[in-house]
């Protein structure tokens, strides 16, 4: 009788080490699990974790910080953004990120073009024309449209 107490003794031990390899094993592949759903989460959304900032990187970002915007620059961004909210807001996010790109850059070289003495109403219109050809299946009549208009207003703040 306690020889088969011990060899019950010993397969319960057995069990009960499986068990905890099991339980321990379970719990990884649930975080995992929930790490990936994390991850698709944060694809569709577009927002990640931040991780916690240190006290060095919080000194560092408050001694490196960018200049502001110049009122000029501004005024511009805000022209070539009017009227496009909802079209921006419909586009996939490769297109959306390179149209936001291009319309930065197309800022920042019509201001530059107005701080010369002499502003080209046509270099400006095709810089805005071509940030505009960047949305996909868009009338091109609708593109010249609002490149003139948007091009006016532009005009508009250097007097």
């Amino acid at each position: 009788m306690v020889y088969k107490n011990n060899l019950e003794k010993k397969l319960e031990d057995i069990n009960l080490k499986s068990l905890e390899k099991e339980s321990v094993e379970i719990e990884e592949e649930l975080s995992r699990e929930n790490e990936t759903r994390d991850y698709k989460k944060e694809k569709e959304i577009g927002v990640k974790k931040k991780p916690l900032k240190t006290t060095a990187a919080i000194s560092i970002e408050k001694t490196s910080k960018t200049p502001s915007k110049s009122p000029a620059l501004s005024k511009i961004e805000n022209i070539l953004e009017e009227d496009l909210e909802s079209i921006y807001f419909s586009l996939d996010e490769p297109v959306k990120n390179s149209f936001k790109a291009k319309g930065e850059e197309t800022a920042l070289k019509i201001e530059s073009l107005l701080k010369k003495a002499k502003t080209v109403f046509r270099r400006i219109f095709e810089l805005i024309r071509e940030w505009l050809r960047i949305i996909p299946g868009i009338n091109k009549f609708y593109i010249e449209k609002e490149a003139e208009i948007k091009t006016k207003k532009i005009l508009e703040i250097k007097t």
